[in-house]
């Protein structure tokens, strides 16, 4: 095997397998088992994420997927808590003030709730 390829909503790419062992390097296969979960449900709904399929897509054995999730809902719960996160850093980007938007997405008059000003 040359190279695996994970799906991951155009930002993933393939990832060089070990000289040793022809697998992935120590601490990528819950990454790649991660990254390969989303492309699985745009290919085949929800039901289409399970362990098995994630391991077929990273290219490893399938019992490989158990040293870092217990079941599929372990996998389903680091999928979302990496979305989050990636939301997160997406909202801090996008508020560079640190400020919260006022009603409407306006920002607050005099620098935010509580300050003096009128809301328009």
């Amino acid at each position: 095997m040359d190279a695996v390829h994970i799906g991951g909503g155009g930002h993933g790419g393939g990832r060089e397998p070990t000289a040793q062992t022809g697998s992935l390097p120590p601490g990528d296969l819950r990454n790649a088992l991660i990254e390969a979960a989303p492309e699985l449900a745009r290919q085949g709904g929800p039901e289409a994420v399970v362990l098995r399929a994630a391991t077929r897509q990273a290219g490893v054995v399938p019992n490989a997927a158990y040293r870092h999730f217990a079941d599929r809902d372990a996998l389903l719960h680091a999928v979302s808590q990496t979305a989050m996160a990636q939301v997160a850093r997406t909202m801090e980007t996008t508020q560079p003030t640190g400020r919260s938007p006022g009603p409407g997405g306006r920002p607050h008059p005099a620098g935010g709730p509580g300050g003096a000003g009128l809301y328009y």
